[in-house]
């Protein structure tokens, strides 16, 4: 099926009782048209759930400062949660454990001039033991 949902995305995929399920693809333009969003993966009765990639922004957005990026991993009602990997356009990313849509646990993140830190994370931010190692940049 393709089509609109309640909720004006587009989505292209299998329903069950009126609600995304299986494997399928969804557009959404998010809160005010100013942050287009782009899953393909897994729903499960209308949330993104199980494994899939997220890829939200537009250059458009990035010219103003406020980039793009994607994150390919694990999803649960929703949001981020298990293992992925998260990737700014700027060239830093993060991979690691994830609970609902921020990193949280182990995981390494590298900034854009190399700087990396290798540890716990809380709430998406460093946080507890880990061990830092500045870039060349």
């Amino acid at each position: 099926f393709a089509g609109r949902t309640d909720d004006g995305n587009y989505h292209v995929g299998f329903y069950i009782g009126g609600k995304a399920h299986g494997l399928g693809q969804e557009l959404s333009t998010g809160p005010a048209k100013s942050s287009p969003l782009f899953y393909r993966g897994e729903f499960k009765y209308g949330l993104r759930e199980g494994a899939g990639e997220l890829t939200f922004g537009s250059p458009a957005l990035e010219s103003k400062g406020k980039g793009i990026g994607s994150y390919k991993g694990e999803f649960r009602e929703d949001l981020q949660d298990g293992k992925g990997q998260f990737t700014w356009a700027n060239g830093g990313w993060h991979f690691g454990s994830y609970r609902k849509g921020a990193s949280h646990g182990q995981g390494k993140r590298v900034w854009p001039n190399g700087d990396t830190f290798h540890g716990e994370f809380v709430n998406g931010l460093p946080d507890g033991l880990g061990v830092i190692q500045w870039g060349q940049g």
